[in-house]
């Protein structure tokens, strides 16, 4: 069970009052089927568990999940938006802010100027200071890889994070370029985020289409893979940059480390391990055994 308690000067932008209705407002329109909208984790809500109150709002999952911290990150203010057609709007409507933030002007493809909420609940635990520190930010769409560097150095921008639209060259070409600037105080940092790569095995007979000699079956195959590959050198060839690099040991690290059980640190690189696990995976599915990789 998950209980919710909203802070009693918790505002939206326009002096609402953030409610527990605004959440079950927000978990209706998510779980309507007329929508089009991603409901993972949603569905796993007892919908006859949810209370909802002035202040806070309660439900009970149907089964443990680490995810339950990543549901309700966004609430869709329930008396700015009930009664609009929310697919359609949420990418022509300035909804009211319940954040830090609001909207002030929406050049479309240029750029998107937010503005102080002076109704934000959140001050300065030392100054007392109401939040944010800044009246304003200006948030510049710049597709091109190469201007967005140029707008850095040219300093017209104060803050640039290199996105998608990079290519791995191309970030490390920005990166070191960035890094050139630190002597006239630029401060540049390379940090880790929710994505990974990882291999995933193939079942079903499918697969043979592809490789005729696959043994996924067979665990001690997979097992010799997880020995075979050095994870931490793959991790300090491509991630150069990063601050310590390290392999996640389990996809919860990088959403919820506390409930890591670190399941793949059993998988070290260990090439004469893996040659044993991958004759063991020979003589039990008297095959090949070959890897396609895609």
């Amino acid at each position: 069970t998950v209980v919710y308690t909203i802070r009693d000067e918790a505002v939206w932008a326009d002096g609402t009052p953030i409610s527990g209705a605004d959440f079950r407002f927000t978990y209706d329109l998510i779980m309507d089927p007329t929508q089009a909208i991603g409901k993972a984790t949603y569905e796993d809500i007892i919908p006859d568990s949810i209370v909802v109150g002035p202040k806070t709002f309660e439900y009970t999952l149907a089964a443990p999940t680490a995810f339950y911290e990543l549901i309700f990150g966004t609430i869709v203010p329930k008396h700015s938006v009930e009664g609009s057609d929310f697919i359609s709007d949420w990418d022509e409507t300035m909804w009211v802010s319940g954040g830090p933030f609001m909207f002030d002007q929406w050049v479309k493809g240029e750029s998107v100027r937010l503005v102080r909420n002076d109704n934000y609940w959140k001050t300065d635990p030392v100054t007392d200071q109401q939040l944010p520190y800044l009246d304003s930010v200006t948030f510049t769409f710049i597709p091109d890889p190469e201007a967005v560097v140029d707008a850095f150095k040219a300093r017209e921008v104060d803050i640039t994070q290199l996105g998608g639209s990079f290519t791995q060259e191309q970030k490390t070409e920005a990166i070191t370029t960035l890094k050139s600037l630190e002597p006239e105080g630029a401060v540049v940092e390379v940090l880790s985020g929710p994505m990974w790569e990882h291999v995933g095995f193939q079942f079903g007979d499918t697969r043979y289409d592809r490789n005729p000699t696959s043994c996924n079956e067979s665990l001690n195959m997979r097992q010799a893979i997880g020995h075979a590959i050095d994870k931490q050198l793959l991790v300090d060839e491509i991630l150069v940059w990063q601050t310590d690099p390290k392999p996640l040991d389990s996809y919860v690290d990088a959403f919820t480390p506390s409930l890591s059980q670190e399941a793949w640190a059993q998988y070290n690189h260990d090439p004469a391990r893996a040659a044993e696990l991958y004759a063991a995976a020979l003589e039990e599915t008297g095959k090949e055994c070959t890897v396609v990789f895609s």
